[in-house]
C-alpha cells in the first residue's frame, strides 16, 4: 500500500508540472476530452494519496479541481480548463493565509520537521510568520497572473507562464528564502557570541 501511494505521488506531481502542456496540447488539437482526462486523472490521484487523511490542502486542491470539471461541463468553454493553476495558487494562498490566524502557521509546520525543538524560539515563530506571508503574497500574484493569462493571452504564453516562468520564479523565491535564512542565522550566531 505504502509503494502505491509513493508511485501515485510521483505521477500527481509529473501531471501537475506537465498540466499546462498537456492542455495547451489538448486544446490546440480541439480534443477538450484529453483535457478533462488529465484533470480527472489528478484528481484521482490527490484522493488516493491523501483525500482521506484531512489535509486541507488536498481537501481544498480537490475541491477546486472539481469546480474547473463542472465549470466546463456547464459553459463548455476550454479556458476553464486553464484555470486550474490559478486554483491551485490560489489553495495554496488559503492555506497559508489560514494558517497565519492560528498558533502555527505554515511555514512553522514545515519548518519543525528538521529543526530541533530547541531552535523553535519566537523569534524563529515570528520569521516563519514573515516568510508565511511572503508566500501568501507571491501565490495571490502567481495566481493572478495565470488567471489574467487565461483570459487575456494566447494559450502559448499562459502554458509558458505556467508551466515554465512561475516555476523558475517559484525556484527563486525558495532560493531567496534560503539565502536570507542563512543570513538570519549568522547574526543570530553573532549576537549570542557577544553575549
Amino acid at each position: 500500500m505504502k509503494v502505491l501511494r509513493i508511485i501515485s505521488r510521483v505521477l500527481l506531481w509529473i501531471l501537475t508540472v506537465l498540466y499546462p502542456f498537456i492542455i495547451y496540447l489538448a486544446l490546440s488539437s480541439n480534443a477538450p476530452i484529453c483535457a478533462l482526462a488529465a484533470l480527472g486523472m489528478i484528481l484521482l490521484l490527490r484522493i488516493l494519496t491523501g483525500g482521506g487523511t484531512g489535509r486541507t490542502d488536498n481537501i481544498i486542491l480537490t475541491v477546486l479541481g472539481i469546480t474547473v470539471l463542472i465549470l466546463f461541463r456547464l459553459r463548455e468553454d476550454p479556458v476553464y480548463l486553464m484555470l486550474y493553476p490559478t486554483l491551485v495558487s490560489y489553495g495554496f494562498l488559503a492555506v497559508f493565509g489560514i494558517s497565519l490566524t492560528g498558533e502555527k502557521s505554515a511555514v512553522e509546520k514545515i519548518a519543525s520537521l528538521s529543526v530541533k525543538k530547541e531552535e523553535i524560539t519566537d523569534d524563529f515563530r515570528q520569521y516563519c510568520r514573515r516568510v508565511t506571508a511572503a508566500w501568501c503574497i507571491f501565490m495571490f500574484l502567481n495566481g493572478t497572473a495565470a488567471l489574467c493569462l487565461a483570459f487575456l493571452a494566447d494559450r502559448e504564453i499562459w502554458m509558458i507562464y505556467t508551466g515554465f516562468i512561475s516555476y523558475i520564479l517559484m525556484g527563486l523565491m525558495f532560493a531567496g528564502e534560503y539565502l536570507i535564512r542563512i543570513h538570519v542565522r549568522k547574526g543570530t550566531s553573532n549576537d549570542t557570541e557577544k553575549i
